[in-house]
């Protein structure tokens, strides 16, 4: 499914029925199907997985390369698409969600944040700049993968 939040078109995936709905984010260099397991073992509650800017089929918009814009735009999926809700965040997804939990507690009912940190290190640093050459991008037959 997709939905245009502020400037990006946004991808999402929703399963499951019941109240109160929960919001998952996923990490840097993922996407909503991270979650994919997860949504399918609680479908007794309403979820939602959706890409990150720039990540899996949502658009990157206009960057600004901010945790603030990142957590408008899960606040901007809470408000046009889900709803108020609980949301848990994978590591980056974590960082968001707690960001969006103090800036609008009326939207963010409940937050979990796993495996998070505000910073990351060199040594992850290194490594999402070289899973994004292009040669880790595109395998010998011209077929797009992610390492």
């Amino acid at each position: 499914m997709k939905a245009r939040i502020g400037d990006i078109d946004v991808c999402y995936q929703t399963l499951g029925e019941g109240e109160p709905p929960l919001v998952f984010v996923h990490g840097l260099g993922s996407d909503h199907g991270s979650f994919r397991e997860l949504q399918e073992g609680l479908l007794s509650r309403r979820t939602f997985a959706y890409d990150v800017r720039g990540h899996g089929r949502t658009s990157l918009g206009r960057p600004a390369a901010s945790l603030e814009q990142l957590g408008n735009d899960l606040c901007g999926f809470l408000e046009q698409v889900s709803g108020p809700a609980d949301c848990a965040g994978y590591s980056m997804g974590g960082t968001i969600v707690l960001w969006a939990a103090a800036s609008r507690p009326d939207l963010v009912k409940g937050a979990v944040a796993i495996a998070t940190s505000s910073v990351v290190g060199r040594s992850a640093a290194a490594w999402y700049q070289e899973a994004a050459t292009p040669s880790a991008l595109v395998n010998p037959a011209g077929t797009l993968v992610w390492p």
